[in-house]
């Protein structure tokens, strides 16, 4: 969605430094699937994260 944006600005050379979006009518935490996300290193940690904590749950730390 952002880079959607970005490209309907319609800006050839000048450079987009800064962009404000404001979401009403969220949907609580506990009934989201999954959140997104735009850095693809973040969300491979995140992932990793996961996986680690329900090892964790099943053997133990």
């Amino acid at each position: 969605m952002a880079y959607r944006l970005m490209d309907a600005a319609g800006l050839q050379r000048a450079r987009l430094t800064g962009m404000v979006l404001r979401a009403e009518d969220l949907t609580g935490a506990e009934r989201v699937a999954r959140q997104i996300s735009l850095a693809p290193v973040r969300e491979s940690r995140l992932t990793v994260e996961a996986a680690v904590d329900r090892a964790n749950a099943r053997i133990g730390p």
